[in-house]
């Protein structure tokens, strides 16, 4: 079958590529250009589309001759000066499907969102609703797939989840009692190749999710234990700390949004069958998401997501602190009290970053925090003489920069 697949380049969409050539199928992938699209091209058809802007209907028509499927992958996570969740989830989607009614394409698959809903306060679930109505009133065997938190380790939402499993003390948010039913990737691309191939589930939503919901502060002692850490304890957070914070992800585009926290709060779920029926076979469940071979390198994303913003706000807070201390009478601080603040600082950061490069747990990486190590004792105790303790602990500037440099890319 010829396939089209938009998205192509997205952390669903590539998967799904790979699995549908895997089985032999022509594969047009449709994506924003980029170096992945170029280098996707070797394998298959690629065509560059961006879907802010491909809103008529003749923007698509000409690349559905002779297309038997279209699955959409297509989404934004945040709305952006140049794509807009009104053009890329309604009006793009919408141009595409009557082009499929025009081009003959028998079948859509549509990929939304556990939770869409047209009355929804989330401007980003109201316009996959949007979407949904719209694909499924067209003359088309139209299925719309509405996948719960989908895992994978480099999906910024499981990454953020895994740095609150990692952290020293087990973060509860407003209580942990919000559930969530996660979906392997793996498992999701299985179900999708199978509703393209097949003529079943015509003209409906399917709701996909793993086989049971998990109260969120199990979800993250699992993923702690998964990822081979010993138990802590836990730290309860405050509702209004958990707010703050997603608003204040919202507007600077983490992962952790307002968005992600209604749908956790809401607690959406699903019954599990219908995922085992497209799949023939019980899908994974969150303790097996991580595999054995997969736990260390899930450890080091996953403390990286809390070490590198401590690192950098304990390099600049350093930086400040020695600004402070080279001009004390301007800052009406002692000097003293100056010295103090940036050898504890300078601490801190040379602590971060050498934790950071243990978490790689490779030789070199400790070879280079040992020898980093060794020069920050050898600096203080070669200036301690001359400007005192306090003072020499200034010495450390240097190092910290080339800490901060190794500690980065040990996270690569």
């Amino acid at each position: 079958m010829i396939i089209l697949v938009t998205g192509a380049t997205g952390l669903i969409g590539s998967r799904l590529v790979e699995a549908l050539l895997a089985q032999g199928h022509e594969v047009i992938g449709v994506a924003r250009e980029s170096a992945r699209l170029k280098a996707l091209s070797i394998r298959t058809r690629t065509v560059s589309v961006d879907f802010h802007d491909a809103t008529e209907v003749m923007d698509w028509w000409p690349l559905l001759y002779g297309v038997d499927v279209v699955i959409n992958t297509v989404g934004l996570r945040h709305e952006r000066r140049a794509h807009h969740f009104r053009n890329v989830h309604v009006r793009a989607p919408r141009a595409l499907f009557k082009a499929c009614v025009l081009a003959g394409v028998r079948r859509v698959i549509h990929l939304s969102s556990l939770g869409a809903d047209p009355s929804s306060h989330s401007a980003l679930l109201a316009s996959k609703a949007a979407a949904e109505a719209n694909l499924l009133k067209l003359p088309l065997d139209g299925v719309v797939v509405q996948p719960s938190l989908v895992f994978a380790l480099d999906a910024p939402m499981i990454r953020w989840l895994m740095g609150l499993a990692s952290l020293p003390r087990l973060p509860v948010p407003a209580g942990g009692r919000q559930t969530l039913q996660p979906i392997h990737l793996q498992d999701l691309v299985a179900c999708l190749v199978r509703l393209a191939t097949s003529e079943a589930y015509a003209r409906r939503i399917i709701r996909l999710a793993g086989p049971r919901p998990w109260r969120l502060h199990d979800a993250l002692a699992t993923l702690r234990r998964a990822m081979r850490m010993r138990p802590v304890a836990s730290l309860s957070v405050p509702t209004w700390i958990v707010r703050t914070t997603a608003a204040l992800g919202s507007r600077l585009r983490w992962p952790f949004n307002q968005d992600t926290w209604r749908l956790i709060e809401t607690s959406p779920s699903t019954e599990g069958s219908i995922t085992r029926t497209l799949l023939g076979h019980p899908a994974k469940d969150l303790d097996q998401f991580i595999a054995t071979g997969e736990a260390e390198g899930a450890r080091s994303l996953s403390a990286w997501v809390w070490q590198r913003p401590l690192l950098q706000a304990a390099m600049a807070a350093f930086w400040l602190g020695q600004m402070v201390g080279l001009w004390p009478a301007a800052s009406g601080l002692p000097r003293t009290l100056a010295d103090w603040l940036g050898g504890a600082l300078a601490l801190g950061a040379a602590t971060l970053a050498i934790g950071s490069m243990r978490q790689r747990r490779r030789w070199w990486w400790t070879l280079q925090a040992l020898a980093i190590s060794m020069l920050l004792v050898a600096a203080w105790a070669g200036w301690a003489p001359s400007e005192g303790l306090l003072s020499s602990l200034w010495a450390a500037g240097p190092a910290l920069a080339v800490l901060w440099i190794l500690g980065d890319r040990a996270s690569d």
